[in-house]
């Protein structure tokens, strides 16, 4: 396993699948949860045709499902943008403009998958 970010939070969700990782709002994740739903993220990316190295932002209402798509997408190969939800539309489409998202991710895809990290180019 190589040590991309992707890889060492999938290690610890090896590592440690029952113990939690996030909290929000009195909702608990544990790493094997993340693992999952990241895999689900990275596994639509990856349908949709986003490759390593696209960019892709994410437009997400709460910070675990953020932290869910981020993980997603890294594990994908992308490059993540996460985007303040308090952003007015005219910022966002600024930034949009700018950045070139190959996707962006306003809501998480449903399910769990077991995907692999994309290896990082040397």
């Amino acid at each position: 396993m190589s040590g991309n970010v992707a890889n060492l939070l999938s290690g610890a969700a090896l590592r440690w699948p029952d113990k939690q990782v996030l909290l929000q709002d009195g909702k608990a994740l544990d790493w094997r949860t993340l693992e999952c739903r990241s895999g689900a993220v990275a596994a639509h990316l990856a349908a949709t045709g986003v490759t390593r190295g696209d960019r892709i932002a994410l437009a997400l209402p709460d910070p675990l499902s953020t932290i869910i798509a981020l993980q997603g997408g890294l594990k994908a190969g992308a490059t993540v943008v996460p985007l303040n939800s308090r952003l007015l539309q005219a910022e966002r489409d600024s930034i949009f403009a700018d950045l070139a998202p190959a996707l962006v991710i306003d809501e998480l895809p449903d399910g769990e998958a077991n995907f692999e990290s994309l290896e990082v180019a040397d």
